[in-house]
């Protein structure tokens, strides 16, 4: 064994010093993030069953990982590598398994969390990695985005060449989503789904403006095109988190004698446009284009018009009997749905972890997620106390994770994203970026390894 391992060492040293294998090894997982619900929904295509679809999952997910493990810094000591985020998670996620374990789950629930589980180990590695990553999730928020404006300007087409590829299930509900002025696009009937994707890559957008004149004006474009198609998706809850998420990125992404002008600046940007906006609803109301805009306002700022808050009240109320009739243990990872009859989830993760894990289980899996943003947020101030030091490209790509944590945390108040492996996937992509800094900054030097 130990004469193969040497025969072994020098061809994977001669791959690593050819090939940026951690770039490959994020890229792919990025793609696979982006991707992962087009696959599911595309297993329905008789030319592919859903043996081949995990098949090419695992496929993706066994090179992305391959590529960071061979191209780590650190060949030699494992342990030297863990940080305190690998711990929390690591805790987290085994309990999370005895919960599968303990209710029959499918090995698919097992894979995924595996797989962010491992990436998040394993993708340790300099800023510069990312910017692939980075290009993706750009690229995806202009896909989604396009088959959500295709799917409002030409509905009959694009349900014509794209929607019947679907199943029979996936065109019932769109049909349905779209009658409540839904547009998901390439979402189908998952419509946060468009809508995610979206607001990263508006996202990626502020964190990443430029000085130059020219890209200022193809960026403000792309903007504005991200957020005309964020708003026809109909997805509520992602257009206002993704508004606030964006007000607090800015703000933490200033220098602190720049803060409060950053305050000023941005709280007066929101003002002048919430204005224009119940400008365009008292004069364009009866448009079709506006009517999900009349909807939000008339839904926040006056009465549940559509009953969805009331729906779920009644949703966290029955999460909290269930906690109550056992509050230790729960009643299991992710039965909500199924105990209570009614197909949801309760549209509050943390209700929902208490009500399925109890107690043990919140105690385990809440606190790795508020961990994880107060580290980014000081990973982010500590980036720009230190940008002549280090790689400036930090700066963006922590910027970039604590807006995707924000809109991601604000979001499971009124939902249950962290339940949803698309979700999930880019949310572990964005807490890689920390944990990279914060290994490196414990053994190395971000951006002068």
């Amino acid at each position: 064994m130990q004469a193969l391992a040497e025969k072994i060492k020098p061809v994977i040293l001669n791959i690593k010093s050819d090939y940026n294998l951690p770039s490959l090894g994020i890229a792919v997982f990025t793609l696979y993030a982006i991707t992962q619900r087009l696959l599911d929904l595309y297993s329905n295509i008789r030319v592919f069953d859903v043996t081949v679809i995990r098949v090419f999952e695992l496929l993706l997910i066994s090179i992305s990982l391959l590529c960071l493990l061979i191209g780590r810094y650190d060949q030699q000591n494992f342990v030297k590598s863990f940080t305190g985020m690998d711990i929390l998670w690591f805790i987290a996620i085994i309990y999370i398994f005895i919960n599968l374990l303990r209710i029959g789950a499918d090995r698919y629930d097992y894979f995924i969390f595996a797989a962010v589980l491992f990436f998040l180990f394993f993708a340790k590695t300099e800023a510069d990695n990312f910017r692939t990553a980075f290009l993706l999730i750009k690229c995806g928020a202009i896909f989604y985005a396009a088959g959500t404006l295709v799917q409002f300007i030409i509905p009959e087409q694009f349900n014509n060449f794209i929607l019947n590829l679907t199943s029979k299930y996936s065109r019932e509900t769109l049909d349905y989503r779209v009658r409540l002025n839904y547009y998901p696009g390439f979402g189908y009937n998952q419509i946060g789904l468009a809508a995610n994707y979206i607001s990263l890559g508006m996202g990626s957008i502020l964190v990443y403006w430029s000085d130059n004149k020219v890209r200022i004006r193809n960026d403000i474009i792309l903007f504005i095109v991200l957020l005309a198609a964020l708003f026809i998706t109909g997805k509520r809850s992602f257009l206002l988190w993704t508004i606030v998420a964006l007000y607090l990125t800015y703000i933490a992404t200033g220098l602190d004698s720049d803060k409060l002008r950053r305050i000023i600046k941005a709280s007066v940007l929101v003002f002048f446009s919430t204005v224009l906006a119940f400008a365009i609803v008292q004069f364009f109301g009866d448009m079709p284009l506006f009517a999900r805009l009349q909807l939000l306002f008339r839904e926040v700022l006056y009465q549940d018009v559509t009953g969805s808050v009331a729906a779920r009240f009644r949703l966290f109320q029955e999460a909290w009997n269930f906690f109550l009739s056992s509050p230790w243990f729960g009643i299991g990872w992710d039965q909500f749905f199924l105990v209570n009859k009614t197909g949801y989830r309760v549209h509050n993760l943390f209700l929902q972890v208490l009500a399925e894990t109890g107690i043990v289980g919140f105690v385990f899996i809440v606190p790795p997620i508020i961990y994880s943003y107060i580290a980014t947020y000081k990973a982010l101030r500590s980036s720009f106390d230190r940008i002549n030091l280090i790689n400036p490209l930090w700066s963006k790509a922590l910027a970039l994770s604590f807006y995707y944590q924000t809109v991601f945390l604000l979001n499971n108040i009124s939902d249950t994203l962290f339940y949803r492996p698309p979700f999930l996937l880019v949310y572990f992509l964005t807490l890689a970026i920390v944990n990279s800094y914060i290994y490196l900054q414990r053994n190395f030097e971000p951006g002068q390894g």
